[in-house]
């Protein structure tokens, strides 16, 4: 009995302390809480714990400790589990739950994280996060800690730093950046210097970095460099996996087209059966000789073949003619350039864009021209006043007022020293230094040095020059053929140029032996008109017009007042009017007309009382005095003009309304006609209407 009477009496004593600790914190008398408290800690751990936690948190007494409040908590949580149920219902009324319980230590964590952000530490918000997992500001810890150390990574920016911030905190937010920036230092670390073999090697070691790309790409663009064929096909056969294979197959097949032709296309296919861009090789093979014609529709142009189906929708404000197989096309103020696939070859980018010749064209940028090849690859940036047409592998250039010369990858063969350049011919370049003109070769050497005054290329093997006033003949050494005597010196025609000295106009052989010299006066347009033409040469003398032939013979009397060109029918002006001779001089037209032209020694354009009409050569009207113009296009095929607006005739037969604001030769096989609102063509061999129509139809 006496046992439990004791075991009863301590019992009681320890609930009466409890009782007590608490009503002592209701008046915040925290010196007998704490010292009740304590004396019941061994027989009610968790809820003396608890009082002891809530006098400990508090910041309005002596005892406020916050790591003691953080202690006893947890062991008030730790032993409620193991408190019988009857105390945890007697002691409830104090707050001494298990959600009291949590409350505090949400309570006491809130305290704890104040420390740690005045603190503001990556290894303080670390403790808090391990010691407070169940913080409200867990979440807010978290992302601080993991920013803070997440600068200090990016501040160090190495791989070694991000690969020990992604291992130091996996779950970060930041995880993901840190991921990138570590493929990032990584990729530049290793390719510091810029090689082959650098590049190479980070392939092998890194193979599944997602900067595994851009290693291709730049190998890729190390590869090629040269921009010649064979760099082309070392990548395509040395790198077949790689993500570039595919373009450089389409690169280089470009690139091979520099010769552009249809069996130079059919020969890179039969060399390389093996090319990812077979499909699109035999299609541009298929379409090498189709005629592509621009066409207007809705305010806009495309393209159509020579049966008049479209096979390039009418989306730009303008074209060009194809030409090595791609086409200048504009949008806006802007061009670029497109193949027969109506795929944009060169972007819409440049404020012109050239015809490609040899695999090059000019592009204009800022007002300042460079070369681009048919990849749209800049062989010469766009700082040049002048570039001209690549001839015999080399282009002229003009930088700062300076000519020189560069081959088709851009490498300057000829500084830029000439103050005028042209294209080259037969290995051969006329230039212009410090005011005098001379020859060059392709290494920029003189071969005839600069010191004449101009020079014309007459022949691939002379040269007329002009020297203090005078003209002369040079041989391709610079050898005098004839002596600079000449006023003026004509090109070379049947073997002989028009000489004059004066007034007088002669006749010379190119070895420069005079072959003809009768007095013949200088008459208007005598470099063209005064120069043989099919044996036959138009002469002057005492004010009127004849003919000779190559002995010096007159086959036309020097009677006339005017004589045209022609070869079987030759105009003439008799008493004011025009006519037209036969050549035996015979009268087929006679001297009616204010003007006459022959055409294709068929028909006679000629205009009568303000009006033009066509006649035959045997006199007969084919078309009536009734029109403004008539102009001459191709066979028997005419222009005609009434008013403002245009009809074709063939021969005497009108084949169209006038409806056309244009009617032009496209080329020897159509003749264009411009509408307001359409392009169509009709074609010569039959004189059809080429019609427009959907690629479907």
């Amino acid at each position: 009995m006496l046992l439990v009477f004791l075991f009863f009496t301590s019992e009681y004593v320890s609930a009466t302390r409890i009782k007590s600790g608490y009503e002592a914190l209701l008046v915040k008398d925290y010196f007998k809480g704490q010292e009740k408290f304590k004396k019941t800690f061994k027989c009610n751990p968790s809820s003396a714990a608890f009082g002891l936690a809530t006098i400990y948190a508090r910041n309005d007494n002596p005892f406020y400790n916050i790591d003691s409040a953080y202690r006893y908590i947890l062991i008030s949580e730790s032993s409620y589990s193991i408190t019988p149920d009857k105390k945890k219902l007697k002691w409830a009324i104090y707050g001494w739950t298990k959600s009291g319980i949590d409350s505090l230590k949400v309570i006491v964590s809130s305290q704890f994280y104040s420390i740690a952000k005045k603190d503001h530490s990556i290894s303080g918000y670390t403790k808090f996060i391990s010691r407070h997992p169940w913080s409200i500001e867990l979440v807010q810890a978290i992302d601080t800690r993991d920013s803070l150390a997440f600068f200090e990574t990016v501040n160090v920016n190495s791989s070694k730093s991000y690969h020990s911030f992604m291992r130091a905190y996996p779950t970060s937010k930041y995880v993901g950046l840190a991921e990138d920036s570590f493929y990032n230092s990584q990729y530049d670390e290793h390719t510091k210097v810029d090689s082959l073999e650098v590049y190479l090697s980070f392939i092998d070691l890194y193979p599944r970095s997602p900067r595994r790309i851009d290693a291709e790409k730049r190998i890729f663009e190390l590869v090629i460099q040269p921009n010649k064929a064979e760099s082309y096909q070392s990548f395509v056969r040395n790198h077949p996996d790689y993500n570039f294979n595919k373009i450089a197959w389409d690169q280089f097949y470009q690139v091979y087209l520099f010769d552009y032709s249809k069996e130079r296309k059919i020969e890179f296919l039969n060399k390389f059966p093996d090319a990812k861009n077979r499909k699109y090789i035999q299609e541009d093979i298929e379409m090498t000789d189709s005629l592509f014609l621009p066409y207007f529709n809705d305010g806009k142009y495309g393209f159509s073949n020579n049966k008049g189906t479209i096979m390039i929708s009418a989306i730009y404000d303008f074209v060009g003619p194809f030409n090595e197989g791609l086409a200048t096309v504009v949008k806006g103020q802007l061009q670029g350039a497109i193949n027969k696939s109506g795929a944009l070859q060169i972007p819409i980018e440049y404020e012109s864009v050239g015809a490609f010749n040899q695999g090059r064209a000019f592009i204009e940028s800022e007002g300042k021209l460079g070369l681009i090849d048919r990849n749209n690859k800049l062989i010469l940036a766009p700082q040049y006043e002048d570039i001209g047409d690549a001839s015999e592998g080399l282009v002229y250039i003009k930088k700062e007022e300076k000519y020189g010369y560069v081959d088709l990858n851009g490498n300057l063969v000829v500084e830029e020293v000439f103050d005028e350049a042209f294209e080259f011919k037969c290995g051969r370049a006329i230039v212009e230094f410090e005011d005098k003109v001379g020859i060059i070769n392709i290494k920029g050497d003189f071969i005839i040095n600069a010191k004449y005054d101009n020079i014309i290329e007459i022949s691939d093997t002379f040269y007329i020059f002009s020297k203090d006033g005078k003209k002369g003949i040079l041989n391709t050494q610079g050898d005098f053929v004839i002596a600079p005597i000449y006023d003026q010196i004509g090109a070379l025609s049947n073997g002989v140029a028009l000489a004059t000295k004066s007034d007088t106009l002669i006749y010379i052989n190119s070895k420069g032996k005079v072959i003809l010299d009768k007095g013949y006066k200088l008459f208007p347009n005598y470099l063209f008109r005064g120069r043989f033409n099919h044996g036959v040469a138009i002469v002057y003398k005492n004010g009127k017009y004849g003919r000779v032939n190559l002995n010096g013979d007159l086959i036309t009397d020097i009677v006339y007042e005017n004589l045209g060109l022609g070869r079987k029918f030759i105009p003439f002006q008799k008493e004011g009017g025009w006519g037209v001779l036969g050549m035996s001089n015979k009268v087929f037209v006679s001297p009616n007309y204010q003007s006459i032209d022959v055409y294709d020694d068929k028909f006679v354009i000629a205009s009568f009382d303000d009006s033009v009409g066509m006649l035959s050569v045997s006199d007969n009207v084919i078309i009536p005095f009734s029109f403004k113009s008539i102009e001459w296009l191709i066979g028997d095929y005419m222009k005609v003009q009434k008013g403002n607006a245009y009809a074709l005739f063939k021969g005497g037969e009108q084949l169209t309304g006038f409806d056309f604001n244009h009617i032009d030769l496209f080329n020897d096989d159509f003749v264009s006609l411009l509408g307001d609102n359409q392009l169509n063509y009709i074609i010569v061999a039959t004189g059809e209407l080429v019609n427009k129509k959907k690629i479907d139809e």
